[in-house]
């Protein structure tokens, strides 16, 4: 467990690395570092310690960390975007397109389609998450404007 607190600090560093390289403003930079590190606790956790498959793990990182950053720009008033992108960094799975593109130009077929399937799904499950984790967010905002709307109307 203390591997992934660490390696889950880690993430945090880079996402908030992402940060400053995308020129988010400097309120915005610790939002984001905590976006990525929930992202990959997540991930972790789910995959390693709790035994689930590595796109259902991928899946849960990316809802949480879509979560986070849909409810963190509702209070801050700015677009979850700003948190949403350097907190995906660490899930992109990169190594493995890699991987995949460095066995298709060695010639190395079987481990190109191997690789690259895994990085295709992994992508797919990372889509997933943070397309239902994202609708998540718009339904209860939806219905809180609704909830608004007809006490205003009953007032």
């Amino acid at each position: 467990m203390v591997e992934v607190l660490w390696t889950s600090f880690w993430a945090a560093a880079a996402s908030a690395f992402c940060a400053v390289v995308f020129n988010a403003g400097k309120y915005d930079i610790l939002p984001g570092a905590i976006a990525g590190g929930i992202g990959w606790f997540i991930y972790r956790l789910m995959f390693q310690y709790l035994g689930f498959a590595e796109p259902a793990g991928y899946m849960c990182g990316a809802a949480a960390l879509t979560l986070f950053s849909e409810i963190w720009a509702y209070f801050s008033k700015n677009p979850a975007t700003v948190y949403l992108l350097p907190g995906l960094f660490p899930l992109v799975p990169g190594y493995g397109m890699f991987v995949a593109m460095h066995a298709a130009v060695t010639h190395n077929t079987e481990l190109a389609g191997k690789a690259g399937y895994n990085a295709i799904i992994a992508a797919g499950s990372i889509a997933l998450g943070m397309a239902v984790a994202a609708s998540v967010a718009r339904l209860c905002s939806m219905v809180k404007v609704r909830k608004h709307n007809k006490s205003k109307k009953s007032s």
